[in-house]
């Protein structure tokens, strides 16, 4: 738990009460309302099946970037895709300008 305390005086025998306040609350409590159970339940579902795809290896002999590629392509054509929801990132879309 972060939290952030005061408590200073310029007189030695004053008393100043000490503040905390935990700084993730409020966003604690945003968190817990964006991720239904079913949406939980959609995502562990589609990763165990990813998951459980095997047989690729990322070799020397070729890049990163089009073993990810060839991977992205295999689970699309092996799995039953299905739109699972997002509710954190509604606002974004595939097509969606990065710059």
């Amino acid at each position: 738990m972060a939290s952030i305390s005061s408590a200073s005086s310029s007189r030695p025998n004053h008393h100043t009460p000490t503040f905390t306040y935990d700084v993730f609350l409020s966003f604690r409590a945003e968190k817990r309302s964006v991720w239904t159970e079913e949406n939980v339940k959609q995502w562990k579902g589609a990763l165990t099946d990813v998951a459980n795809l095997g047989g690729m290896e990322l070799s020397s002999s070729r890049s990163e970037t089009s073993f990810i590629a060839e991977l992205v392509e295999t689970v699309q054509c092996k799995l039953d895709l299905k739109q699972l929801s997002t509710p954190a990132f509604s606002n974004f879309s595939a097509n969606s300008s990065t710059t």
